[in-house]
């Protein structure tokens, strides 16, 4: 067990310090330290590609114990965050037990047998795996012909699965948890991250953190939105914004001919007591698409982009939870927590 040990801790530190272990040597029970390593180096959903002829799925026995040559696959399955639906066994010989044969039926892991091996071909079984792993990778989950993607907010993964999702698919929409809560205004950061996935081949980019009305903006062939309001329900706080009550439906033309998105506009609603969107018309839609358009021209303008976010940031709507997550953050960390993270919070949100 101290061998288990110190290799998983082994492994997990260099998985965190951004390389890829390779672990030589030793015998099959090492398989499951090593997954566990990396498993606790990296966050998000890590899957498994077990090249074996045997199975290595045995529950324990009084002669092996629990963690031997025979359940290194079974023991790694039991990590949080390794999830057999993402994982597959190559070149398996024989179900030596009934009982392995019930467990990899019962857990939703894939088989690819030897035999299968040899009959479809080594780029079929590989096609297989490709398939089987897709949603499973500890940075993000490139988009697919068949599954949506999801990224955290950074440029370059995010440039990557657009990109990917090219080679698959005509039209690509991306959207992103982003923005401050009931600010008109995106950040520089937000701007440049939209512009970025509409260079790398995206056709609209929604932002939807704000839950009120923003401005749009585009490059010629694709569009951001980047604040389309709330859709079912009205934010219910103790201020109770007005603006969350805004919201629109938004109705962007594609040429397929062209490839680009050659029209967009914007029929406004409001959200009622019901919580359901009720479309308006007349003086009121007017007011709703001069306001967006007088949105988007400031999103143009980075020092007015600027002072309105400053606006933004002494709203009720931002300064109330401010104050309710200080207070706690005093209470629980101390006054060297509060200033440093006021002050990496007013960067992000007016500098960048």
């Amino acid at each position: 067990m101290a061998t288990l040990a110190a290799t998983r801790s082994r492994v997990a530190d260099i998985a965190g310090a951004g390389k890829v272990p390779v672990v030589v040597g030793g015998d099959d029970s090492l398989l499951f330290p090593s997954v566990a390593g990396v498993h606790d180096a990296l966050s998000g959903v890590v899957a498994v590609v077990h090249f074996d002829a045997h199975l290595d799925l045995t529950e324990g026995n009084p002669r092996q114990g629990t963690h031997s040559q025979s359940s290194g696959m079974r023991r790694a399955l039991e990590l949080d965050r390794v999830d057999a639906h993402q994982c597959v066994q190559v070149g398996t010989r024989n179900f030596n037990f009934p009982s392995s044969k019930a467990f990899i039926d019962s857990v939703g892991l894939t088989e690819i047998p030897a035999t299968r091996v040899l009959a479809d071909g080594v780029p079929a079984a590989m096609a297989t795996v490709d398939s089987v792993i897709g949603a499973a990778d500890p940075r993000f989950q490139s988009a697919t012909k068949n599954t949506p993607g999801t990224n955290p907010a950074i440029r370059e993964p995010l440039v990557e699965s657009i990109l990917e999702a090219r080679i698959h698919a005509r039209f690509i929409t991306v959207t992103i948890h982003m923005g401050l809560e009931y600010a008109d205004m995106p950040s520089s950061n937000q701007i440049l991250l939209s512009e970025a996935c509409l260079a790398a081949g995206a056709h609209v980019v929604q932002f939807h953190h704000s839950h009120c009305l923003s401005g749009c903006a585009g490059n010629g062939s694709g569009v951001v939105l980047f604040g389309t309001g709330n859709y079912v329900f009205p934010q219910v706080t103790a201020f109770d914004a007005p603006k969350t009550k805004r919201t629109g439906a938004w109705i962007a033309r594609y040429s397929t001919h062209e490839d680009i998105i050659t029209s967009l506009g914007m029929a406004p609603a409001l959200i009622d007591h019901q919580g359901l969107p009720v479309a308006i018309d007349g003086i009121a839609a007017d007011f709703a698409r001069k306001q967006m358009n007088r949105l988007s021209h400031r999103i143009l303008a980075p020092y007015w982009r600027m002072l309105w976010r400053v606006y933004d940031l002494l709203l009720p709507g931002f300064l109330l939870p401010t104050f309710l997550n200080i207070r706690a953050m005093l209470r629980h960390q101390g006054l060297w927590c509060v200033v440093r993270s006021l002050f990496a919070g007013v960067k992000a949100q007016v500098l960048r």
